[in-house]
């Protein structure tokens, strides 16, 4: 938790790069290496491709998984 905290200005979560899988994406290699703002601003279409766990809360219009009532379902079983 610590590693989140250190890496945001003033301490503060950004919340569009909380992940709809519950995954913090700030603190991502990845975001820097290629122009990655995570898959809530890309609606699901990540640099890597289309993620089903995103399309799927998009789909549901859920800000996150752990809304959904069938979680742990098997795409998010598959993803962890």
């Amino acid at each position: 938790m610590m590693a989140i905290i250190n890496r945001n200005i003033g301490g503060i979560m950004n919340k569009k790069m909380q992940g709809y899988c519950g995954t913090y994406c700030e603190t991502c290699d990845w975001k820097e290496k290629m122009s990655c703002k995570g898959c809530k601003v890309h609606a699901s279409k990540v640099f890597w491709g289309t993620c089903e766990i995103a399309s799927c809360a998009i789909e549901k219009e859920y800000e996150h998984c752990g809304e959904c009532a069938k979680l742990p379902c098997e795409k998010f079983a598959e993803c962890i």
